[in-house]
């Protein structure tokens, strides 16, 4: 009979959808959809890709697709010793992007779809005390180690360490909403992606 070996691995989307891409895994599992500056790394045509992460075109004989399989929402954490319980959008670009409330910033690196999301959302960090990890573990270390820290982090990571943070319910323009509770109306939910091969 025939065997199948799995081998799984963990990166950021970006890596992950450019090990794809080179022909390193069949399968690339993401926080985005698959974009057209992934197919510009390639020397492909970033057109062939559309709105839905679907290529037109084949790029390095491969034909990807993006198939969503789930949703996240991203999850804003502090330190126990803060008081801060709901937080506006305008609110996370003010502590964010402006950097003028006085925390110590903590998220994802560039290489996670994790950051695009949050900055496609929010806006792009610039502040060079941005502490950026590649994994969440690190991100709950920054937290969990500093009082004034404040961070963006997937919920499905942090939803059974609530005893060593605080969840920061968010408010999208009518009330604070949990992401643990209240996900259909959580304003930073997400759609999770598995990218293949349609030539496969």
């Amino acid at each position: 009979s025939d065997f199948i070996n799995i081998v799984t691995g963990s990166s950021g989307s970006s890596v992950g959808i450019a090990t794809f891409l080179a022909g390193g895994n069949n399968l690339a599992a993401a926080s985005r959809a698959l974009r057209g500056k992934d197919y510009e790394a390639f020397d492909c045509d970033a057109d062939a890709i559309d709105a839905l992460g679907n290529a037109g075109k084949p790029c390095q004989g491969k034909e990807p697709k993006s198939l969503i399989v789930g949703r996240d929402m991203l999850s804003i954490i502090v330190n126990p010793a803060s008081d801060l319980a709901c937080v506006t959008i305008q609110d996370l670009v003010s502590i964010f992007i402006d950097a003028s409330e006085g925390y110590t910033l903590c998220g994802a690196d560039t290489q996670s779809g994790t950051r695009d999301f949050f900055e496609e959302e929010i806006g792009e960090i610039t502040d060079p005390s941005f502490s950026g990890f590649a994994n969440d573990e690190d991100i709950l270390d920054c937290v969990v180690n500093d009082v004034n820290a404040i961070a963006f982090v997937p919920v499905a990571y942090i939803a059974d360490k609530s005893d060593q943070v605080n969840i920061v319910n968010v408010d999208g323009g009518d009330s604070c909403k949990s992401p643990l509770t209240e996900a259909d109306a959580y304003p930073l939910a997400r759609p999770l992606f598995i990218v293949y091969d349609a030539l496969a």
